[in-house]
């Protein structure tokens, strides 16, 4: 019988994955909340790219990681994170067919609610979370969840979080009329 093997890792700028270390403070020069991702996250889209890509890039190659171990079952892989970590399990779920069950938690929401919380309740931002040319092209959660069809997807949401939960249900509204129309209505679930 196999047992539950669990990997989590600390995305850049997070963690003991500081990249502003100040040695005679003994702490980074910005918080480790969202502080250090945000500086880090600015500074990449003034260069023509986006911190996204390293985030997605390192949960797959944790995933990579898992699969060369002969205790992980390929077939019953599954991802899942809260806030920041939903923001990666979405992404890394929408772009890694190997993973077989999508869990986000307090992070999925609809782009105009998204956008609110942006502009008036995130003095930090989160600028990997919206990469160069999603919004303009008119990307939303809604389409990176429908990345991961035909896999299973369990969104959870708190009912006041600063992902407002009114886009959650329009997202999930929406992903799940697909779902349903497709046949797979049981592979769809949201959690408040």
């Amino acid at each position: 019988k196999r047992g539950y093997v669990v990997i989590c890792w600390d995305p850049v700028g997070q963690g003991e994955r500081s990249q502003f270390w100040d040695r005679a403070r003994n702490r980074s020069r910005y918080n480790l909340v969202c502080g250090e991702h945000a500086i880090l996250g600015n500074l990449a889209t003034l260069a023509g790219t986006s911190l996204t890509r390293w985030m997605v890039w390192d949960g797959i190659r944790a995933v990579d990681y898992l699969l060369t171990r002969a205790d992980v079952d390929p077939k019953r892989l599954a991802i899942t994170g809260t806030s920041g970590g939903g923001f990666q399990s979405l992404w890394i779920g929408a772009l890694d067919p190997r993973i077989a069950v999508v869990a986000p938690s307090a992070f999925v929401t609809a782009l105009p609610a998204r956008m609110a919380n942006r502009i008036f309740d995130d003095p930090d931002s989160d600028p990997e979370q919206d990469p160069f040319g999603l919004v303009s092209s008119g990307v939303d959660h809604a389409g990176l969840l429908l990345l991961s069809y035909p896999r299973a997807i369990h969104v959870s949401a708190a009912v006041k979080d600063f992902f407002p939960i009114e886009g959650t249900r329009k997202t999930m509204r929406e992903v799940a009329a697909i779902y349903e129309r497709l046949g797979l209505g049981d592979r769809i679930k949201l959690k408040e």
